[in-house]
């Protein structure tokens, strides 16, 4: 099964508390790659926890917390399947959160994650690169964040965006895309912001399930003369 981007769940956003969970449940295939890109402000240091109540708890990928807003990818793999709600509980309380859940079929069922990236500036580019990837056909996940007063966020032009918010007064504001290639070159995700701010990206990328080898037909692995009139 080839790799594919089934369905996501944009979270409202939420200021000022100690957890966020999705309001309404998340129907998941049993074997896909369940994705939480997660945009944080919280003055206390450490990574959220991510779970969901079907008992998984999402492994982080990569995370970009210079301190105050942050950015995360965390992931399960070969989900049990089921309806879920997942919730991000970030480290002490009273944080701002946003996330967004993102189901992908056709996605490795064990060793999925591939490679990781940060990167942060001030200006009104924002961007981050994946390096030379490990295989062809992988969907790469990239998330930003900034510092500072509301800006209209523009995503990558060759990357789909899957959640957003650009008001940094109800949530920690973020933009997440993706986007699924064929080959194994190191790609860089965009982003361009209406002024220039201090920003924070993070990516990660995923493996699609390898492909079962394709059988012979027993008479001609036997040769010629088993299948010769």
């Amino acid at each position: 099964m080839a790799l594919a981007y089934d369905q996501q769940t944009v979270q409202a956003r939420s200021s000022g508390v100690n957890s966020l969970q999705q309001t309404t449940g998340q129907a998941v295939d049993a074997g896909d790659l369940i994705v939480v890109g997660v945009g944080i402000f919280n003055v206390t240091a450490g990574a959220p926890t991510v779970t969901d109540d079907a008992s998984q708890t999402y492994t982080e990928a990569i995370r970009n917390d210079p301190g105050g807003p942050e950015v995360g990818i965390f992931y399960v793999a070969n989900h049990p399947g089921g309806t879920i709600k997942v919730t991000v509980n970030p480290a002490g309380a009273s944080a701002d959160i946003d996330f967004t859940v993102s189901e992908i079929s056709g996605a490795a069922t064990s060793g999925a994650l591939d490679k990781t990236a940060t990167n942060a500036g001030t200006g009104t580019t924002p961007n981050v690169s994946t390096g030379v990837l490990a295989q062809a056909n992988e969907i790469i996940f990239a998330i930003m964040t900034h510092e500072g007063s509301s800006q209209a966020l523009t995503p990558d032009g060759t990357y789909t965006q899957v959640g957003e918010n650009e008001n940094n007064a109800s949530g920690q504001c973020y933009n997440h895309q993706y986007k699924i290639v064929a080959d194994t070159a190191s790609d860089q995700a965009d982003w361009t912001t209406a002024a220039s701010v201090p920003w924070h990206t993070a990516c990660a990328t995923f493996k699609e399930a390898a492909g079962g080898a394709t059988k012979a037909h027993p008479a001609l692995m036997a040769g010629p003369a088993a299948w010769c009139p």
